[in-house]
């Protein structure tokens, strides 16, 4: 199987699991996946400028991650 092939082949299993979820099952998982993009920007934050205040790690990532929304 060639990579395209397997990038379709993936894609319709992921569409075909999203169709027979419930609407709530769907939106938690949308929570843990910007959930996890917060920590993980988080986590870079601190190992590139480890002489942040968490408080400014999470500002830094609140902006880079939610496009500074409130």
């Amino acid at each position: 199987m060639s990579s395209g092939e397997f990038k379709v082949r993936l894609m319709e299993e992921e569409t075909e699991l999203l169709r027979h979820m419930t609407p709530a099952k769907k939106l938690g998982v949308m929570q843990t996946l910007i959930r996890q993009a917060y920590e993980l920007k988080a986590a870079a934050l601190r190992a590139r400028w480890p002489e942040l205040s968490e408080q400014e790690v999470w500002a830094r990532t609140r902006s880079a991650v939610g496009g500074d929304c409130p």
